[in-house]
């Protein structure tokens, strides 16, 4: 193999500096395509497959193998994961998809979804779901899935959650997030990120900006699938015996259950 200069090396005809100025520390990966990308890729898949074998524990022992096409959209996404919840979504659904039968490809609709997620959107699926949890488990409202609930966070806790994630424009950021929830049918209308006035608009219970949610079923499916239940019915989701993990470095904000305006209809 012969030795390259990387100022040398010339991806398309553009010069690897020009690449640099362009893409920033993300031209790492076509430096060449040997050296850098695998080393990259190798510690991003790496520290999935650390999630999946902390998810499986004692299970790990057992007999299982992980269906072809969902390993190979875990590895197609997996390797340029570089965010540590998103890797930590990647390695619960690999984990939860090892089976003893080897077409058991149920995550697939979950990785196409996560796929499209940008790192926002996954956060506040996170904290939105989380917070619903904590959120509803203090009240007797019957069917949350049935009823017309969502879970409102104040904006300043939302900013405080995911203040790592994001830098500059984070307000764009949180609102691209919130819409790639909806798009990817991880939430249902109303599930938005506004000031007082759009979220009057939606809900008579809160007054004031933030990130207001609507869950679904499958919303609510992929994040017990990424904690390692992925044969738990959703409608035990506040069930306290059904464990989720924390993701160490995320707390799951402050948040309360308020109606949807009734000239919201059911989506």
């Amino acid at each position: 193999m012969v030795d390259v200069d990387e100022k040398a090396i010339a991806v398309g005809g553009i010069a690897f500096y020009t690449l640099k100025k362009l893409l920033g520390p993300t031209a790492d990966y076509l430096g060449g395509e040997l050296k850098s990308f695998v080393e990259k890729s190798r510690a991003n898949i790496g520290r999935i497959f650390g999630v999946a074998a902390r998810r499986l524990r004692d299970k790990l022992d057992e007999p299982g193998t992980v269906e072809p096409r969902v390993l190979a959209r875990i590895l197609e996404e997996g390797r340029f994961c570089e965010d540590a919840l998103a890797a930590e979504y990647f390695g619960g659904l690999l984990a939860s998809s090892r089976s003893k039968d080897p077409h058991a490809d149920r995550a697939l609709p979950m990785l196409a979804a996560l796929k499209n997620l940008p790192t926002l959107g996954i956060r506040l699926h996170y904290i939105g779901y989380g917070a619903f949890r904590e959120a509803y488990s203090r009240h007797e409202l019957g069917d949350a899935l049935e009823s017309e609930l969502s879970v409102f966070i104040r904006a300043e806790d939302v900013f405080a959650t995911v203040h790592d994630a994001v830098g500059e424009s984070a307000t764009y950021a949180i609102y691209d997030g919130a819409q790639a929830l909806l798009i990817t049918d991880l939430g249902r209308r109303p599930t938005v990120w506004g000031n007082a006035e759009a979220v009057r608009y939606w809900t008579g219970g809160a007054d004031e900006p933030g990130f207001l949610l609507t869950p679904n079923e499958f919303g609510i499916k992929l994040l017990l699938w990424v904690h390692g239940h992925p044969n738990v019915p959703a409608g035990t989701f506040f069930d306290r015996s059904v464990e989720l993990e924390r993701a160490s470095d995320i707390q799951i904000p402050a948040a309360k259950i308020v109606a949807r305006h009734p000239r919201v209809a059911m989506a």
